[in-house]
């Protein structure tokens, strides 16, 4: 086995194809179009669902640094979506309306969004487990650990109501949480940190900026303070932590943009 490089060159994104047994028994554990833990599904056995994970990672582990990957990821196995670092640690939060998402062809894919329902509270710290397993799994070698960057919490579009006075307030508590979340999985051993999804594509494409514009939200504005909520969660993260920024350019094949 060669030695990983640094700088890293070569790396998973975070998202794998999950094997099939694995993908039949998530959507079999969780409630249909979940996106966010549901109260009675933390109360579920997750015995035998977990076997299936911390086996699937394994070989995909074992298989990443077979073919020579600098970084490796546990392919995001033990989550619903690539967001659940944050969203499965989290009370307050439901799967709320679907919106449409349409590629330059006119086809359209919908995508269930999350409501804020209440104030968020900390509940869990799942990436922290997952940094912990990875540390075994690995043997050592450098694996990462993905949230979702914090500019997309200030999405304008976001449903706040009942529970926050404003997107920003909401986005504030949230960035805080996701502190501790992120300081949690690096005390667990993550020392490779992914944030993924930030809000910039959409302030670059044509139909969301005009939706934004039609909402009141400058993009200048709004590009001001995602740079801000992305740098206010790198605060404390120690020397020797690798922090990477994922610009998602879509949630499907990169084609769902506008």
């Amino acid at each position: 086995m060669d030695a990983p490089r640094r700088p890293a060159r070569a790396e998973v994104v975070g998202s794998l194809l999950r094997p099939p047994l694995l993908s039949q028994s998530i959507d079999a554990f969780y409630e249909r179009g979940h996106s966010a833990v549901l109260t009675e599904e933390r109360e579920k056995d997750r015995t035998a669902l977990r076997e299936l994970e911390d086996a699937a990672i394994r070989d995909v582990v074992r298989r990443q640094i077979d073919i020579g990957l600098d970084v490796v990821t546990d392919g995001e196995f033990r989550r619903w979506m690539f967001m659940n670092s944050f969203y499965d640690a989290v009370s307050g939060v439901r799967t709320g309306k679907s919106v449409t998402f349409r590629n330059d062809r006119g086809e359209g894919v919908e995508l269930a969004v999350h409501e804020i329902v209440a104030p968020l509270e900390k509940v869990d710290s799942p990436a922290a487990r997952e940094a912990a397993f990875m540390v075994e799994a690995t043997g050592g070698y450098p694996f990462k650990v993905t949230f979702p960057a914090p500019s997309i919490f200030l999405h304008p579009f976001t449903t706040v109501a009942g529970a926050y006075g404003s997107v920003e307030e909401f986005a504030e508590a949230a960035i805080e949480i996701e502190r501790q979340l992120v300081r949690e999985a690096v005390e667990a051993g993550g020392i490779y940190l992914q944030f993924d999804f930030p809000l910039y594509p959409y302030l670059v494409d044509p139909t969301w900026v005009e939706r934004f514009k039609a909402r009141g939200h400058p993009v200048a504005d709004l590009v001001d303070a995602a740079i801000a909520a992305d740098t206010a969660v790198l605060e404390g993260i120690p020397d020797g932590v690798t922090v990477a920024l994922h610009i998602c350019r879509g949630n499907f094949r990169s084609s769902w943009m506008g």
